[in-house]
């Protein structure tokens, strides 16, 4: 434990302080793909911090025995976090809501939780804990707690930003007091109203509203009051929305989805203009006359779906000739791209490719990452070696990389010759 955490302990004695590690920081970094705007990656990344050395605090320190569950769960997370600030789960029948923040200092300053988090019935905590992340210093402390009940009676509501918000002073420091409430089974939650039913023309609606890429959350385009125009939803349609698992999801889909789409076309114009002017569509560089020729043509050029670029290049090796391709897929969960070459027998007359000819990816140093190498009567050889299962890459590690002008090579090698192609997007 850091000398700093210690310190800290001591001048706040009553508060439950965390040491962030280097293993949680590359554990919470998010897929730049899973949100559409900057702040909703971050406080994906500040919840996530909070979530896992809460995790560890747990399965360390606190004595607590029932079964902890993250709400929805682990995998819709970012179905929450590209609209809101916070983080739900469930200890035995107890649902506490995170609400980190970044601050310098929490002794003035008020606690604040959006709407959501407290007039959706299925959103809706028994206690909200906020939380002080201090990600340079690497540490975090949870500075205090407030119930459902507490928060509806004596926060300010702030209609433009639409939050709850108390003055810091009113928060428990001390969570054994809210471990121990928990055994009485009183509700500490106030109530709210109902949602009103959302039909599907509505859904359209908010989703033609809401559902562009803008750079901010879309709940900024929500008003407590009647929309004005077509550019506003009312909030309990909104939160009508936002309690619905699978309209949520569709309305985090189009914005994602989109995002992602322009991230990968700009990925794929960027490599098309980086490969040298003698890779082709398939067409160009394929015999056109002959049976061989239209088989190898009809293989190459069958587009399937997610197919996002698809280039040849004749490679010339001891006095034969090959098509090198390499095709590059978008992932059908929409958060990765999957890459992979092949490389096949070029000529009319060419039925399979000579035993022996080996294909190989070669890493930015040169080291053999993985190869195949071609057997009697093998007419296509692919990397990586098996075809339904091609190398599976992060978008944001490929754009990086390629700003960076890293490359990894494909060597392909015959009597004891060979030749390589740099690719500069590993």
């Amino acid at each position: 434990m850091c000398s700093l955490i210690k310190t800290l302990r001591e001048i706040y004695p009553r508060q439950v302080f965390l040491e962030i590690t280097p293993k949680h920081i590359e554990a919470a970094s998010p897929n730049s793909t899973d949100y559409s705007y900057d702040v909703a990656r971050r406080h994906a990344f500040i919840n996530r911090l909070v979530l896992n050395c809460f995790k560890q605090l747990l399965q360390m320190e606190e004595p607590i025995e029932e079964e902890f569950k993250i709400w929805p769960n682990v995998e819709n997370l970012p179905t929450i976090w590209e609209f809101v600030n916070g983080t739900a789960l469930t200890i035995g029948n107890t649902r506490l809501v995170f609400i980190p923040e970044e601050t310098i200092d929490t002794a003035n300053d008020e606690f604040s939780v959006a709407q959501e988090w407290v007039d959706i019935p299925n959103w809706l905590a028994d206690y909200y804990l906020g939380v002080q992340v201090n990600v340079e210093q690497m540490w975090l402390r949870i500075w205090g707690f407030i119930s459902h009940k507490t928060l509806k009676q004596k926060a300010e509501y702030d209609p433009v930003f639409r939050n709850y918000s108390v003055p810091g002073e009113l928060l428990i420091e001390d969570l054994t007091v809210m471990w121990v409430a928990r055994d009485f089974e009183e509700t500490e939650r106030a109530e709210v109203s109902a949602l009103p039913q959302l039909l599907g023309h509505e859904f359209d609606r908010i989703s033609e509203v809401l559902g562009k890429p803008r750079g901010y959350s879309p709940r900024l385009l929500v008003t407590n009051s009647e929309p004005i125009d077509d550019s506003e939803v009312a909030f309990p349609k909104w939160a009508a929305l936002m309690s619905k698992h699978n309209l949520r999801q569709q309305l985090y889909s189009k914005l994602c989805g989109d995002h992602h789409d322009a991230q990968i076309n700009s990925y794929r114009e960027r490599l098309e203009k980086l490969l040298d002017a003698n890779w082709f569509v398939p067409e160009k560089i394929l015999v056109s006359s002959g049976r061989r020729g239209r088989a190898n043509a009809n293989q190459l050029s069958k587009e399937e779906p997610f197919i996002q670029l698809k280039r040849g290049k004749i490679i010339e090796l001891d006095n034969q000739r090959f098509v090198l391709m390499i095709e590059i897929k978008q992932g059908k969960e929409n958060q990765d791209i999957k890459l992979s070459f092949k490389l096949i027998p070029r000529g009319a007359d060419i039925t399979s490719l000579p035993s022996g000819l080996e294909l190989a990816l070669l890493n930015p140093s040169g080291k053999v990452v993985t190869s195949n190498t071609a057997k009697t009567g093998d007419n296509q050889l692919f990397i990586p070696p098996n075809p339904s299962k091609p190398a599976t890459m992060d978008l944001e590690k490929l754009e990086n990389n390629l700003k960076k002008g890293k490359v990894f090579q494909i060597k392909i090698t015959l009597n004891g010759k060979s030749q390589t192609e740099p690719f500069p997007v590993i």
